[in-house]
């Protein structure tokens, strides 16, 4: 991007208009509203020389937001999906034109593209939040042999020195509550106690890593690692890469939808096409193996999307009518240029992680040279990696453990999480007498096999029209909370990780259980 950057035609590769946009409501997080803030629409047009290389009329749009400290800032229109494919588009016409790409290159650019659509859709692609107190409790029928109460770090609550005590997660929530009233949050919700729970224990323990280290880290807090006994042999690697690039241009002229369909849809049987093929070189392919291999390439297509959209913006940037102050150039950067400290991406292309570490990426958009919170901010990408494997692990565990194969009319007991206790603010204690610990299970008399819950459950989707984004609703259903009134469900889409909740009486279970029962 050094040599793009030199260059003084990008400048030339498009204009800008602006237009005003101050109908559009502006809020805080807390609902309310904004004053002193305008809204306006920042629209790029191409040049001549780029209309060959994108579709008729194409614009490219951000949402630009100005502070009452005058300062711009830039924010994409739509979805960042949209986003996304946009800014890449235009980067491929860019590099194609400033560059000279070869056909054979702009059709490499595409299939990467494609390749990062698929990892972002696979199971390997880590989407829970963890931002509640029952994602990071274990229940007794999840646990190991070591009896691990929680997914959180062993390191949680130690210093670099690893001097302290590792935090239970009443302590962590209680620290939590603290740091966010200290944060300014005045009623912390438990969102709010979780995150700043997570970034207290990551300033007293930062993590100090080498530069070539940190894109390693960023893939671990982004995707799940496939076990595999041995390390995966070149032929295999070039085998899945040929088979791969040959399936797709297969299937390159059928509509966008069937194409999504097959390569990376919920039901797809991509992976086994790949690997069944007996006649090919290398013969017939272990399935893990190819779903490892697409996973890594995968990720090296994060590379070519990241620099797509670093050079669209790195373009924007240059053609906005009044130039950006050092200030708004800053954070105009961090969100949509290359950074080491992310990984050598853009911020945006760490979006799923923006929850998890949101206040300490709002001090390095500040002060991208405060080294003490990038080393903060590495911490929290660490435990997020650790934290999420350790929770599907659990979560895969208690599936195992459900009882399978029951007689036909057998019941068996349906075990589900309490109602977290409540946390007194100041002492860190459970309040309220007779309640079991957190994540203790309940054990319901004649309560319905396993997958009644689920027929239970998937009725309630039904009737309360619960639809996920992908439309599959391929869904996987748990109890959140029970207490002994109403029961909290979460319906999560195990395809494009969707996710919604829904309470019921406890009495309506019943009448459910009973009718199915007789």
């Amino acid at each position: 991007m050094d040599e793009l950057r030199t260059s003084e035609s990008a400048t030339r590769m498009g204009q800008i208009i602006i237009i005003p946009n101050d109908t559009l409501p502006l809020v805080d997080h807390g609902g309310r509203p904004l004053r002193h803030v305008t809204s306006a629409i920042y629209e790029w047009t191409p040049a001549p020389e780029l209309k060959g290389e994108l579709p008729p009329s194409f614009t490219f749009r951000l949402r630009c937001i100005t502070g009452s400290d005058g300062v711009r800032r830039f924010y994409p229109v739509g979805s960042l999906e949209e986003f996304i494919a946009q800014a890449f588009m235009v980067g491929l016409a860019l590099l194609s034109t400033l560059k000279h790409l070869t056909p054979e290159q702009r059709h490499s650019y595409r299939t990467m593209y494609l390749l990062f659509q698929r990892v972002r859709r696979s199971k390997e692609h880590l989407g829970n939040n963890l931002l509640n107190a029952t994602s990071l409790r274990i229940s007794r029928v999840g646990r190991d042999l070591a009896d691990e109460p929680s997914i959180l770090p062993a390191t949680v609550g130690l210093d670099q020195q690893g001097g302290g005590e590792p935090w239970s997660v009443d302590r962590f929530l209680a620290e939590g509550r603290q740091a966010a009233r200290g944060a300014g949050i005045e009623l912390p919700s438990e969102v709010d106690c979780v995150h700043y729970g997570l970034v207290a224990a990551a300033k007293l323990n930062p993590l100090i890593i080498p530069s070539d280290r940190v894109s390693e880290l960023v893939h671990q807090a982004l995707y799940d690692e496939i076990p595999i006994d041995e390390p995966i042999q070149p032929e295999v690697v070039d085998a899945v890469i040929e088979r791969t690039l040959a399936a797709m241009h297969h299937h390159l002229d059928e509509p966008a939808a069937e194409f999504d369909a097959w390569f990376s849809g919920p039901h797809a049987s991509f992976v086994r096409q790949i690997a069944k093929r007996k006649l090919l070189p290398g013969g017939q392919l272990d399935q893990v193996l190819v779903r490892s291999v697409l996973v890594d390439l995968g990720w090296q297509a994060y590379r070519y999307v990241a620099d797509c959209i670093h050079t669209t913006m790195w373009a924007i940037e240059r053609s906005i009518p009044e130039p950006l102050t050092e200030g708004e150039r800053t954070f105009f950067d961090q969100m949509y240029l290359n950074q080491p400290h992310f990984g050598n991406l853009p911020l945006v292309l760490l979006v799923e992680r923006f929850p998890f570490v949101q206040s300490i990426i709002w001090d390095i958009l500040g002060s991208p040279d405060d080294q003490t919170a990038i080393a903060v901010l590495h911490r929290l990408l660490d435990y997020y990696g650790d934290m999420a494997r350790r929770r599907r692990q659990v979560d895969r565990t208690i599936k195992q453990r459900r009882p399978a194969n029951l007689i036909e009319g057998e019941k068996t007991p349906l075990i589900i999480p309490l109602k977290a206790p409540v946390i007194a603010p100041e002492t860190g204690e459970t309040e309220g007498p007779n309640e079991r610990p957190y994540g203790e299970p309940a054990i319901l008399d004649s309560s319905p096999v396993p997958e009644m819950f689920d027929q239970i459950a998937e009725a309630l989707c039904v009737r309360r029209q619960i639809r996920c984004k992908c439309g599959t609703a391929d869904w996987d259903h748990r109890v959140l909370a029970l207490d002994g009134v109403t029961a909290t469900i979460e319906h999560a889409c195990r395809a494009c990780h969707f996710t919604a909740m829904s309470t019921v009486s406890v009495e309506e279970i019943k009448q459910h259980v009973l009718g199915a029962h007789g």
